[in-house]
């Protein structure tokens, strides 16, 4: 993750913001290798979208030094990469809570894409070592205008001996062929060839064993408390990395059973995933506290934390968010059951199972956008009319249709008597659910 941060947004191969063919660039893969996995991913509970706008505005282009989230927002220049990471995680959680409803595919197809990469692409990649030995770019080094000193001098006493390692590297790497079709010879005659001579002058070790070439600096007493509270301190580190990496898996795979559980029917809410991913975050942080807590997660601890009181507080007051949440309603007789319900954005759940008007009545209920749930009472003379904008229409757990411009309708039967109980259900964008 830390070489993330010194992707630059390509200025050239640009389809929309460059970051694509950045990170092409970066990991020397196809860019359309890249397009096609933000395309995936932004069909699996929008975590594409939130990625990809994040990359565009937390990663300068090539031809700037800062951002586009530092220029309109100078006081984020001040963020640490844990924050930006924290922010990044939860919105990605929000916007997949948020995009469900819409997406085909959930968590298990970016969980599909991450395993992809790393298995596929980034633990098989080729080292630096593996690589094909490239002819390195001139050095360049700073220049000591005025009067040397001491400092200047350690310098370009290291500029110098720097320049001497590169050079004496191109001459070994440049006479390894010949030397080896010189001895090749030897090998008839039935000798073991000798190994070369190691050049004395390119020794690792020899080029690093003077680190203070004039004498700038002296050695500094060493400290065995200081030591010990280094290496617990890399120790609480190491663990802190290891425990965050198993809180991203647990919680994970935690979603994807969420969302799994929602497919087959089971009644998932915002709050259920939100409460999941807090009692994650608030284990990790105990035994955080215990072995070293992982950068960021206490800041997306208390971003989950807010986020479910404010869902908790609007499912059932919907004028605190001005009509928009998670509202359920409950009628035990048509005598309290109003003309309809509506709420502009969020889940509307219906329950009249109870309703048993003596006499024709009608109800109408609808849903801007989000989930439009009604249960319908058993034994009642019922007609059903529904109309969903764009969307998708299910009826018992089972699917319907979907797509633009849908209707749903049932009749009572042709030989009903008595009063019928009209039911009209509209969503705009959404889901719409009927139950008996």
């Amino acid at each position: 993750m830390s070489s993330i941060w010194t992707v630059r947004r390509s200025a050239t191969d640009r389809k929309v913001s460059g970051l694509s063919a950045g990170l092409a660039d970066a990991w020397d893969v196809d860019p359309m290798l890249v397009r096609v996995g933000f395309a995936v991913l932004a069909l699996s509970g929008g975590i594409g979208l939130v990625l990809y706008a994040a990359g565009w505005l937390m990663l300068p282009a090539e031809d700037k030094d800062q951002s586009q989230l530092e220029e309109w927002v100078p006081q984020t220049r001040t963020w640490s990469r844990e924050v930006k990471i924290g922010v990044v995680v939860a919105a990605c959680i929000i916007g997949a809570l948020a995009l469900s409803w819409l997406v085909p595919f959930s968590f298990t197809a970016a969980l599909v894409v991450a395993a992809v990469w790393y298995f596929g692409y980034y633990r098989n990649r080729r080292r630096p070592a593996d690589r094909d030995d490239r002819q390195p770019p001139p050095l360049q080094f700073a220049e000591f205008p005025g009067e040397p000193t001491a400092f200047t001098e350690a310098a370009t006493a290291w500029q110098q001996r720097i320049a001497d390692y590169q050079q004496a590297m191109m001459r070994r790497s440049a006479a390894a062929p010949s030397s080896s079709t010189a001895e090749a010879p030897n090998a008839g005659v039935g000798l073991r060839p000798a190994p070369p001579e190691p050049a004395a002058d390119v020794d690792r070790q020899v080029f690093l064993s003077h680190p203070d070439p004039v004498g700038l600096y002296s050695e500094p007493t060493p400290d065995s408390a200081m030591e010990q509270l280094a290496a617990q301190t890399r120790l609480r580190r190491r663990a802190a990395r290891r425990l965050g990496l198993v809180s991203v898996i647990v919680l994970g795979v935690a979603m994807s059973g969420l969302g799994v559980a929602s497919v087959l029917g089971a009644p998932i809410t915002a709050p259920a995933y939100l409460s999941a991913a807090l009692l994650i975050f608030g284990t990790t942080l105990l035994v955080g506290a215990r072995v070293g807590r992982p950068r960021g997660l206490a800041f997306a601890t208390v971003v989950v934390a807010v986020s479910m009181v404010l869902t908790l507080v609007a499912q059932n007051n919907t004028a605190f968010a001005g009509d928009v949440g998670i509202k359920r309603l409950q009628y035990t007789s048509a005598a309290e059951l109003p003309a309809g319900d509506h709420l502009r954005v969020g889940q509307l759940t219906v329950d009249l199972r109870q309703v048993a008007p003596e006499q024709s009545r009608s109800y109408t209920a609808s849903v801007g956008t989000g989930r439009l749930v009604v249960e319908l009472p058993r034994g009642v003379a019922t007609r059903v009319t529904g109309t969903v904008r764009e969307g998708m229409i299910s009826a018992d757990g089972k699917q319907l249709s979907s797509g633009p411009n849908l209707s749903f309708r049932e009749q009572p039967p042709a030989a009903t008597v008595g009063p019928v109980f009209t039911v009209d259900l509209k969503v705009g964008k959404g889901q719409l659910e009927v139950r008996r």
